[in-house]
């Protein structure tokens, strides 16, 4: 019988420093190929099939008629060049309310008046909202004008008359307390339009609800589009760079299963992904379930994929995408923590699959024990 010489060898696995930079540049590769997919291909593509730009047009119409609605019940106002500029409106129709108050009691000028006592016919929903909010302190509750409005206190009609003196202006203490009362307007709007959503407000066959709720469809329709394109995008980056990537390569045009199986950043620090328990680099099942939790670990980027060709305001809108990318963040943080306190600098992901990250110069000892060709 005859004796077999035993061999032993050295390994170590890849340094924190080294695995957490396999991670984060795998990650960042990741996320610039999936931006540019987004943004250079796949949503212009979407746009094009969905006919996206008509959509968004039919939804500006939709929004320019629910204003023609608030315009002509008087209960938003607009200077010239504003017309259909919401926000500058919403400007135009405080100073409206502040010249009530200060000025002149016209009526019509009150978009509060024009709406509870003019259309709804009930003037104790006016004194109710201007009760909200603290609005007593500004307002005299238990003083009302002609009109049946509440009376603005003495000292702030004082402090807001400068607006209406030709070369005068505002007081320091008068612009912070007219800051306030704007805030204190745009709370009493919103609440205005809560109700307008629940009672209806109409013009000729045009229905403020109806309109609302069909501007909330398009809405829908552009966010779902935006979404399937994010997560094409992001997938077909994952696909790329963790399964074709490690799996091919291409010598002399011709392309051929890769003998290292790395990713890209894995290629460039020279370290591989090899099986805990035999050593070996890993099959081609393994490298897709290593696909699959790093589409799981890198969702974080998922939201900023959208980002430039929507606002990142409009991209954090997109409930799906924030909670999937919260998702990601969780799973990154448990996996960097494990990669700190652990002993063989394995992440989460690691430890889930049983792989191990060695340096190729440790591989190449193995391979060299076990008496095989690298």
């Amino acid at each position: 019988m005859s004796n077999k010489e035993t061999k032993f060898v050295d390994i170590y696995p890849s340094k924190k420093s080294h695995r957490i930079l396999v991670w984060v540049g795998d990650f960042f590769i990741n996320f610039i190929c999936a931006i540019l997919f987004f943004n250079i291909a796949v949503f212009p593509i979407t746009k094009a099939i969905v006919n996206y730009d008509d959509i968004k047009l039919e939804m500006a119409d939709c929004q320019d008629d629910m204003m023609d609605v608030l315009y002509e019940n008087k209960v938003l106002f607009y200077e010239e060049n504003e017309l259909n500029y919401f926000d500058d409106n919403l400007v135009t129709t405080n100073d409206y309310f502040v010249a009530y108050h200060v000025q002149s009691q016209i009526s019509t000028n009150n978009c509060f008046y024009n709406y509870y006592t003019s259309i709804k016919q009930d003037p104790s929903e006016l004194v109710e909202l201007y009760s909200l909010n603290s609005g007593s302190t500004f307002f005299d509750l238990d003083i009302l004008d002609a009109n049946g409005v509440p009376t603005l206190k003495d000292e702030y009609v004082t402090e807001f008359s400068p607006l209406y003196i030709e070369g005068d202006a505002l007081s320091e203490n008068a612009t912070t307390d007219y800051e306030s009362f704007s805030s204190l307007f745009l709370k009493y709007y919103d609440s205005m339009l809560e109700d307008v959503l629940v009672n209806d407000l109409t013009y000729q066959d045009l229905s403020y609800i109806s309109l609302s709720q069909q501007v909330d469809e398009y809405v829908t329709q552009l966010d779902d589009y935006i979404i399937t394109a994010g997560l094409i995008s992001y997938l077909l980056s994952i696909v790329i760079l963790y399964v074709m990537v490690p799996l091919l390569s291409i010598n002399k045009r011709r392309i051929t299963i890769s003998a290292n199986k790395q990713t890209i950043t894995e290629k460039i620090m020279k370290i591989n992904k090899v099986g805990q328990d035999n050593l070996r680099l890993l099959p081609k099942s393994e490298i897709i379930l290593q696909a699959v939790y790093s589409m799981i670990s890198n969702l974080t980027l998922l939201v900023i994929v959208v980002v430039p060709s929507i606002t990142i305001t409009y991209a954090f809108s997109l409930n799906l995408l924030v909670f999937l990318s919260a998702f990601g963040l969780l799973y990154d943080l448990i996996g960097l923590f494990f990669i700190l306190f652990n002993q063989f600098n394995k992440s989460l992901t690691d430890t889930l699959t049983k792989v191990i990250l060695l340096e190729n110069a440790d591989l190449l000892n193995i391979v060299r024990t076990k008496g095989n060709k690298f």
